[in-house]
C-alpha cells in the first residue's frame, strides 16, 4: 500500500464520517424543509439550459461521425490496423476530434466538484442538476460513438 492510498482513504473517511461526528445529522425533522430544498432544485430549471450543456458533447459526435464518413469517402474502404490517413484536412479532423474527447474526459474531473458546490449555495442550487446532465450527455455520446463501424474504431483506438 503506497502513500498515496492511505491519504485517499483518509480523506474518503474524513468525509464520510465528518458529518456525523460534527452533527449534522442530529436535530428536528421537518420533512417540509426536505420537500422545500428538493423544490429548490427543480425550480430553475429551463429545456434551454439542458439543450446549452449538452451542446458541446452532441457537436463532439456530430464532428465525430463526419470524420468517419470523410475516411470513408477518402479511402473507398474502413483503414486498416495501423494505416496512416493522408492529407492535411484528414489530419487536423483527427487531431481536433481527440483533443476535443480528451477535453471532455478531463472536464468531468471538475464535475462532481461543481455538483457538490453548487449544492451548497442556494442561489446556484439548480446548477448541480445541470451538471449530473452534462456528465450524462458526455456518457451518451462517448456511448454513441461507440456505434461506428468496428474496423473504424479499431483503427481509430490504435
Amino acid at each position: 500500500m503506497e502513500a498515496k492510498d492511505l491519504v485517499v482513504g483518509v480523506i474518503a473517511t474524513t468525509l464520510v464520517f465528518g458529518a456525523y461526528f460534527v452533527g449534522v445529522f442530529e436535530g428536528q425533522r421537518n420533512t417540509r424543509a426536505w420537500r422545500e430544498w428538493f423544490a429548490s432544485l427543480t425550480r430553475q430549471l429551463r429545456l434551454r439550459g439542458f439543450f446549452w450543456i449538452a451542446a458541446v458533447p452532441i457537436g463532439w459526435l456530430l464532428l465525430f461521425y463526419g470524420f468517419v464518413l470523410c475516411v470513408w469517402l477518402a479511402l473507398g474502404h474502413w483503414p486498416a490496423f495501423g494505416q496512416p490517413l493522408s492529407g492535411w484536412p484528414l489530419l487536423l479532423s483527427e487531431k481536433v476530434i481527440r483533443y476535443v474527447a480528451w477535453g471532455l474526459i478531463c472536464s468531468l474531473w471538475a464535475t462532481p466538484l461543481i455538483f457538490a458546490g453548487c449544492l451548497l449555495l442556494p442561489r446556484w442550487r439548480h446548477v448541480s442538476i445541470y451538471a449530473i446532465a452534462y456528465a450524462a450527455a458526455v456518457g451518451v455520446a462517448f456511448g454513441l460513438m461507440l456505434l461506428a463501424p468496428h474496423p473504424f474504431l479499431n483503427w481509430f483506438f490504435d
